[in-house]
């Protein structure tokens, strides 16, 4: 069932609007609760309260130092989450006060080649900016009392209690669909599921390895669930996680850790090999792999994002003499203003487990200890509430 989420009237709202915010200072340290001023929203964009947050394995990633070029210190991380938009800038058309909404990583500028040609979860307006910077290339977000930028994570900084988002970078939603739930489709959900049905667009009778039953590596589960594949094959280091994946659909489970082949362990499930095989961690050792495990004219799907300077090496004549195939999936493949409120759909149907998804909510003082709990695989996702 829903919930409202309190906010405050959009003609009482004066700025800048001090709230707090999980700041990355330092790369492999705890991020640290300050107060921070949110700017006023520019044109196009709105003034949100962030409902919930989830505690993506990115915002790992971005806290380890693995992608250099999508991070910058200071930081607000956060990319995954769904809100109540509060106060509207000029030039907003598509949202009033008190709309919820699921928050996109990547904006749909609508114009750009990749919008055009039916691919806008790869947008290029997210790449011509500064790192960290909204539209403009400046931040919306600065330490309270100073004029100090903090860039924000995908231009929206979701670890913090409010922010600024264009409106490009919002999906509306029903109010019947809970925040905590639905904010789970603006990243693991719509990651894992559309990198089957729109990347690698599995089929009935179909057969699919996950390697990596995380958050997105469980939903690439449910996603083959949903396409009616055949056998769906998990694999992981950790038990717990494997029997997440069981719970989501897998048919069979493989623990890396107990046995000698794990390529092997597949074509005993399916001599011959599987149709796709998703990399769900980001680690090129696994899309090598990967491409063992799959049947002649199979695809290895590289889903999770690998660390900058990891190569994938393929045994160039084996790719054209078997006509095996790599790609990679962002976003899923998204076209976000249809997709998403289909996937919700399929939650209120039952057919998509959201519920299931979450292992443990936080409050933001707690954000830390969430991503302990990330690091030990102790979660399947876990999601920071702010109401």
């Amino acid at each position: 069932m829903s919930q409202e989420i309190p906010i405050p009237a959009a003609e009482s709202v004066k700025f800048p609007f001090k709230c707090r915010a999980a700041i990355m200072e330092e790369f492999n340290k705890p991020l640290v609760i300050k107060d921070v001023d949110i700017d006023e929203p520019q044109f196009g964009e709105c003034f949100v309260k962030v409902a919930a947050a989830g505690v993506c394995h990115s915002d790992l990633h971005m806290i380890k130092g693995d992608w250099p070029a999508l991070s910058t210190l200071p930081m607000v991380l956060g990319h995954e989450g769904a809100g109540v938009v509060v106060k509207c800038g000029p030039g907003v058309t598509r949202f009033k006060p008190g709309d919820n909404a699921i928050f996109l990583f990547i904006p749909n500028c609508g114009t750009c080649e990749s919008c055009q040609t039916g691919r806008p979860g790869s947008c290029s307006g997210a790449f011509t900016r500064p790192t960290g910077t909204w539209a403009d290339g400046q931040s919306r977000i600065h330490y309270h009392g100073t004029r100090k930028a903090i860039p924000a994570m995908s231009a929206i900084g979701l670890f913090s209690e409010y922010t600024i988002i264009s409106q490009d970078q919002l999906v509306p939603i029903k109010k019947s669909i809970p925040l905590n739930r639905a904010s789970l489709v603006g990243c693991a959900v719509m990651t894992g599921v559309g990198a089957v049905v729109n990347t690698a667009k599995a089929t009935v009778g179909t057969t699919v390895v996950v390697v990596g039953c995380g958050g997105v590596g469980l939903n690439a589960i449910q996603g083959a669930r949903i396409a009616g594949c055949d056998k769906i094959i998990g694999v992981d280091l950790l038990q717990n996680k494997l029997d997440f994946a069981k719970q989501f659909g897998a048919t069979h489970v493989i623990n890396g850790n107990e046995v000698a082949d794990t390529i092997a362990e597949v074509h005993k499930l399916c001599p011959g090999g599987v149709d796709y095989v998703l990399d769900c961690i980001g680690n090129a050792k696994v899309i090598e792999q990967g491409f063992m495990m799959i049947k002649g004219g199979g695809t290895v799907v590289a889903v999770g994002i690998a660390p900058q300077d990891q190569a994938v090496s393929i045994n160039a004549f084996m790719l054209a003499l078997t006509e095996k195939k790599l790609a990679g999936s962002l976003y899923g493949s998204a076209r976000p203003q249809v997709d998403m409120p289909r996937l919700l759909n399929l939650y209120e149907q039952k057919r998509l487990m959201l519920d299931e998804l979450v292992s443990k909510e936080y409050t933001l003082d707690q954000i830390n200890e969430g991503f302990d709990l990330l690091r030990g695989g102790a979660v399947a996702r876990g999601v920071i509430k702010m109401y």
